[in-house]
């Protein structure tokens, strides 16, 4: 037996009704939520197999015993008993259709999680409001920012000392007036959006600036 197959069983079983592995996989399903794994922490492994350096925890639960797991997506694909559900509440069970859910719920959870530090802003500067709205709309509906608006946001958390993780933010640069932002930025103000930038936004921009930056 697997080292991985058998921690599955080790960690699964215990908290399952059914004694029979197989069986036991069917009580579990994939809950919607994701989380962010701290790359510090001694936590960041998955609950089922026990791999290590997770950056994502997928939940999975068993309504019969209470319990949930915190495990990694690859573990819910290689393991098709353990449900997945769409929007609708349907079950997927073809293959690419559920990666490809896991793959939404990652996104629907980055974009919440985006948002919840324009909900604290909204709170401390009511001053800010109008803006707020107007940068929180691309966020909902396309989950990206353009440059400047942005760097206003950041700025704005920032100055009212509300915690937020830029790397959950990504950078629109479809529209041509967004390339010319980017292009017009001094490199303080591409410093303050580098975690937001994809790698390959980073190649594309960084050679502007005569020391170069790092994109490891």
């Amino acid at each position: 037996m697997s080292r991985w197959l058998e921690n599955s069983k080790k960690n699964l079983l215990p908290l399952s009704v059914a004694h029979d592995f197989h069986a036991a996989l069917t009580e579990w399903q994939f809950t919607g939520e994701v989380l962010k794994c701290n790359s510090e922490s001694s936590h960041n492994y998955c609950e089922l197999c026990e791999q290590k350096h997770l950056s994502l925890h997928f939940v999975i639960g068993n309504s019969d015993t209470g319990s949930e797991l915190r495990v990694g997506s690859s573990c819910i694909l290689k393991f098709p008993a353990i449900g997945v559900y769409d929007t609708r509440g349907v079950l997927v069970t073809d293959p690419s259709k559920r990666e490809a859910r896991l793959r939404a719920a990652r996104e629907e959870q980055r974009i919440e999680n985006s948002l919840r530090p324009l909900r604290e802003l909204w709170k401390r500067t009511p001053e800010d409001r109008g803006d707020i709205r107007r940068v929180a709309m691309p966020i909902k509906q396309y989950g990206r920012l353009e440059p400047l608006p942005l760097l206003w946001l950041f700025s704005r958390l920032r100055a009212a000392d509300v915690p937020f993780d830029p790397t959950l933010y990504q950078v629109d640069l479809r529209p041509l007036r967004a390339a010319e932002q980017m292009n017009n930025m001094s490199e303080s103000e591409f410093d303050q959006l580098r975690p937001a930038l994809s790698r390959e936004q980073l190649k594309r921009y960084a050679h502007r600036f005569s020391d170069g930056l790092e994109l490891s």
